[in-house]
């Protein structure tokens, strides 16, 4: 039996990232500063999922999240394939 590892699809994967869209996201930031979506009826956070390495895992807990922020801005990795080549 071929036994799934990861966090989907064969993923060697087994972490994610929580993260604001990117400031350059006009999509997102057309009207609110910090990514929130108005409705008639409620305001909704908008945040990206991205699945992570071990090591990166680890250097996100070390050196916190606005070194990885600043290294994902520098490297720009796939970060939507669950396959990709690690970053650190």
């Amino acid at each position: 039996m071929n036994r799934q590892t990861g966090i989907g699809g064969g993923s060697p994967m087994h972490s994610v990232y929580f993260t604001y869209p990117y400031e350059n996201d006009l999509n997102i930031y057309i009207t609110d500063p910090y990514g929130q979506i108005l409705t008639l009826t409620a305001r909704m956070q908008v945040f990206w999922v991205f699945p992570a390495h071990e090591s990166e895992h680890q250097f996100i807990r070390q050196a916190g999240p606005d070194a990885v922020e600043v290294l994902g801005s520098e490297r720009k990795p796939a970060v939507h394939d669950f396959r990709r080549a690690l970053v650190v």
